[in-house]
């Protein structure tokens, strides 16, 4: 091939500008000879000889005056680069450049990062040395990844470091099969082409997603390269319509010490990409939260929010060195951030939307259930103290409370005794702050009983501690687990009518109290004063086996009443010998 000797430029662009004659740039860690063609500094932008570095890459380089395109040729390799053009050509493929190649001053300058990185290089700024660092095997070639080498990059303020990086970061809505709202969080882009980064408890159950950009723009999800359910990461396709996309370049995440400010983008509440700056309080070896696993999570002191997951934390040179992913719940100002370098760059064919998620196998049994309701913590992720014993299908365990209602999954730890109830009050903790209520907690000699309900998603946890053997077995299902045992229990009672409710009054003192009881296993105590004026309303849980009425959860929570039914009419004998009669209302 005939060769057309002359000098190309390519533009690097860089935050801070530095003399052109400290600007080296190495191959591989081989500095390349520029002769008498050295790097140069030209409007702030740091312009690179390109025959010096593509021949240190073993391309031919040709040049073609008429159409004033640059021709790049190894192995099965063509890059094709035009004056004034917006994009590049790669093997018979267009793709976007940052900066459209022009001449200045008689000189042919080209844009190097994304060429390079077109065919396998990754490009990164070392600010220390002020070198341009070229390193192979750093990109996949099929223009899925984007990854720079591990370097130092000159300190930005915080202001430049949100400017730089908020178009890259977007919010996500996730949806079911129907269209209704599953959750949502925050994502970013980690190459031009839509491939992007986010949490994988966000993307867990989505049928569709969208991307909604920092200008408004709304992108469809169309699919995804990885779920990875021990790192609680996805990897997923944003459908960019021929758009090209903002992204962010990832840092050393493994170069990460405590003490180093941070900056974290996402959509905490759903407010679109807020900006907080934080510091590295710790390095967590090991962390267990929910069905993940993560080593070396990152610990941070920025306020993340539901609605920051899969958000980026950037070091102080812009770089992305984490995806927010966690918090403490029980404490302010302890967030958890995962490691960018445990991150799949996402290559090959994207697998459409909707997904079944996978299952670990880490040794939790048939844990897709947490998989598919990530709020119901991994108790291991509270409990210091536990051994993970064995989990499944409550049919394949036999676990039964009662033949009214079956659950789901069982997972079962061993605990000593003089940990449990530390441990479960952690645990009850992390699962109120999901939105679960405590509803009752039954003991005696044997066993305690802990009975929680979350009504947004009607999910039911109930665990079982059992003291002799030192066990706890936790119990997890669809719908309210309680009341559907303690209406079955009260529809085994021929009299008793549960198609209505009961109404009483006694006078007690001043005040005048009347008890509702419903079909449901709830009621009320309402208490009102001598004018008829409501002062005060109670609630409470109950249940009837056997002509015995028992409270188990109010104001009389612990007392044992017999009844008897006479037409509309119930009669309450309690243990002492009172009785009251109650009229019966419908409903």
């Amino acid at each position: 091939m005939k060769k057309f000797f002359f000098t190309l430029i390519f533009v690097f662009t860089f935050v801070t500008a530095v003399y052109a004659d400290e600007i080296r740039v190495t191959v591989d860690g081989t500095p390349v000879d520029f002769a008498n063609a050295p790097p140069v500094l030209v409007d702030g932008r740091t312009l690179v000889p390109v025959r010096a570095v593509f021949e240190a890459l073993n391309f031919d380089v040709d040049w073609n005056p008429e159409t004033q395109t640059a021709t790049l040729l190894r192995g099965a390799d063509i890059l094709e680069i035009s004056i004034g053009a917006g994009d590049f050509v790669i093997n018979g493929q267009n793709r976007p450049l940052d900066v459209p190649a022009q001449i200045i001053d008689g000189r042919t300058m080209l844009p190097i990062r994304l060429p390079l990185e077109s065919v396998g290089y990754g490009v990164a700024w070392d600010g220390v040395s002020s070198t341009v660092l070229v390193t192979s095997g750093g990109v996949q070639t099929d223009g899925h990844s984007a990854t720079a080498s591990a370097a130092v990059s000159p300190t930005l303020t915080p202001a430049q470091i949100f400017a730089n990086n908020v178009d890259a970061v977007f919010i996500l809505h996730t949806y079911d099969a129907a269209m209704r709202p599953t959750g949502g969080g925050s994502g970013f882009f980690i190459n031009p082409y839509g491939v992007a980064v986010t949490c994988h408890h966000v993307m867990v159950n989505a049928s569709y997603a969208f991307a909604i950009t920092e200008d408004g723009r709304e992108f469809e999800v169309v699919g995804f390269y990885s779920y990875d359910i021990y790192n609680d990461l996805a990897v997923i396709q944003v459908d960019g319509q021929g758009e090209t996309f903002t992204y962010l370049v990832p840092g050393d995440s493994d170069a990460v010490r405590v003490g180093d400010s941070v900056f974290a983008i996402g959509s905490p509440f759903g407010e679109q990409n807020t900006f907080a700056i934080s510091y590295v309080s710790r390095i967590v070896p090991w962390l267990d939260f929910g069905i993940y696993s993560v080593e070396d999570m990152i610990q941070i002191t920025a306020p993340i929010y539901p609605g920051s997951s899969g958000g980026a934390l950037l070091n102080d040179a812009g770089l992305v060195i984490g995806v927010t992913a966690a918090i403490d719940p029980t404490r302010a100002g302890v967030a958890f951030v995962i490691p960018i370098a445990r991150v799949d760059s996402g290559t090959g064919e994207y697998t459409p939307l909707p997904v079944t998620p996978p299952s670990p196998t880490r040794g939790l049994g048939e844990i897709l259930f947490y998989a598919q309701f990530p709020s119901i913590p991994d108790f291991l992720s509270v409990s210091p103290n536990a051994t993970f014993i064995i989990g499944g299908t409550a049919d394949d365990l036999g676990f039964v409370l009662s033949d009214a209602y079956s659950f789901d999954y069982v997972f079962i730890y061993e605990l000593s005794f003089r940990h449990f109830v530390a441990d479960t009050e952690r645990f009850d903790a992390l699962l109120e702050y999901h939105g679960f209520e405590l509803q009752i907690i039954w003991g005696d000699y044997y066993s305690t009983v802990v009975y929680l309900h979350n009504p947004t998603h009607d999910l039911s946890v109930t665990y079982v501690y059992l003291w002799d053997l030192e066990e706890l077995h936790i119990a997890l299902g669809r719908g309210n687990a309680l009341l559907e045992i303690l209406m079955d229990e009260m529809a085994s009672e021929p009299d008793w009518p549960s198609d209505s409710r009961l109404i009483g009054s006694w006078q007690s003192g001043d005040a005048t109290q009347i008890i509702n009881y419903y079909a449901d296993g709830t009621g009320s105590v309402e208490t009102l004063n001598r004018a008829g004026n409501l002062i005060s309303t109670e609630m409470f849980i109950w249940h009837s086996v056997n002509g015995e009425l028992e409270y188990i959860m109010g104001p009389f929570s612990g007392t044992f009443w017999e009844y008897r039914v006479v037409g509309q009419s119930v009669t309450f004998t309690s243990e002492t010998g009172v009785s009251f009669t109650y009229t019966r209302v419908r409903d």
